[in-house]
């Protein structure tokens, strides 16, 4: 199945070129999980006037919270901030 729908239904690139969505990329540049690459790739795919990009500096992939969450940091807040805003922007 994967093989079979890897140039099609399961292409990732494919979905983002044909997003016509808002779509919003957030993601820790020292993430050791998955690569700061693999979130540049996705946000050079989109479609700039739909797409918000965070970059945010010095952190992983879990944005410097634990589990089981306790308290939150700056670079966390950043990212709820941003992903608020951009809720607010495209879901009212």
């Amino acid at each position: 199945m994967l093989k079979k729908n890897k140039h099609d239904k399961l292409n990732i690139e494919k979905a983002i070129k044909e997003l016509n969505r808002p779509l919003f990329i957030a993601h820790g540049d020292q993430d050791t999980s998955v690569s700061f690459k693999e979130a540049r790739d996705l946000f050079s795919w989109a479609n700039k006037e739909l797409t918000s990009f965070l970059e945010i500096p010095a952190v992983g992939h879990t944005f410097e919270t634990v589990h089981p969450f306790t308290e939150s940091n700056p670079k966390f807040e950043l990212l709820l901030n941003r992903t608020i805003s951009f809720f607010n922007k495209y879901l009212q």
